[in-house]
């Protein structure tokens, strides 16, 4: 039930941004010489992509909650729910290390720190590919 709801929210977060925010946000300078080229043609191809691939999950999840209609709850691990939301809570500071110090150095830095929060230990091999 619970891929119903997440399908269902991606399926009208979808909408809204091929219709709403997509037409809105983004500002066409003028005709793009190419179709791939113009500032939204990206933007609406993922929403595209996100609204196929919600209506899939549903139907995916309709059929297997009307297959089995015996299941009560559904185990959930929230085992590494704190580290996903840490990784999400990065974000921030490499948005403003970016303004701060440029794109490489704070990607750099935060690919330390992920690695760190991904569980390795090797200082070498952390610095070697930051």
């Amino acid at each position: 039930m619970k891929d119903v709801i997440t399908g269902v929210v991606l399926i009208l977060l979808s909408l809204f941004g091929i219709h709403w925010l997509a037409p809105n946000a983004i500002e066409e300078v003028g005709p793009a010489p190419n179709l791939a080229m113009s500032p939204s043609f990206w933007p609406v191809v993922i929403f595209y992509f996100i609204l196929v691939l919600s209506v899939l999950m549903t139907i995916k999840a309709v059929v297997v909650w009307a297959k089995n209609k015996t299941a009560v709850h559904e185990n959930v691990n929230y085992r590494g729910m704190g580290k996903v939301l840490l990784a999400i809570a990065l974000l921030v500071p490499y948005y403003y290390l970016g303004l701060t110090l440029g794109l490489l150095i704070a990607s750099c830095i935060i690919l330390a720190v992920y690695s760190i929060l991904a569980g390795e230990r090797c200082i070498k091999s952390i610095s070697a590919w930051s």
